[in-house]
């Protein structure tokens, strides 16, 4: 009887851990668009360059639609701020970025990806693409929305 109740207990946490297993796989791959709308994204940075600090905050959001080469796309601005402060110097320096225009955004909900176009650049750019799996190679546009690099394995 002893041994029963083990086996019980031992095929109860086995059932438990592969619908918990085959629960997580099941949601954990879904594909979610990209927000257009209404949605602001904000980038906090801090750089050191001895004996200066410069933490920034800028957010980006879209504002407006343009057409490029027939292909429909949202504008992307950012603005923010730049603080200077140096150790030994009570002073502070603020510098304001005004709205500035980023480049243009797109999606393709049918193959989960997403391009920019620079606001210096003509050539459209892979953003994202949600369908790369383990092992899979992907040229992506750096964070600055000029450089470029290569991954090698994701």
């Amino acid at each position: 009887m002893k041994y029963l109740g083990i086996y019980i207990i031992m095929k109860s946490a086995f059932g438990f851990a592969i619908l918990c297993f085959l629960t997580t796989r099941i949601f954990c791959q879904s594909y979610h668009p990209i927000p257009e709308g209404n949605i602001i994204w904000q980038e906090l940075q801090s750089r050191t360059i001895i004996p200066c600090g410069y933490p920034s905050t800028f957010i980006y959001y879209f504002d407006g639609d343009t057409v490029i080469a027939s292909t429909g796309y949202k504008k992307l601005f950012s603005e923010g701020n730049i603080t200077q402060s140096c150790s030994g110097n009570p002073l502070s320096q603020t510098t304001f970025y005004p709205k500035q225009y980023q480049g243009a955004f797109r999606q393709d909900t049918l193959t989960h990806k997403a391009f920019f176009i620079g606001k210096n650049n003509s050539g459209e750019n892979l953003l994202y693409d949600f369908n790369l799996t383990t092992g899979d190679s992907l040229y992506f546009l750096e964070s600055n929305f000029n450089d470029n690099g290569w991954v090698d394995i994701i």
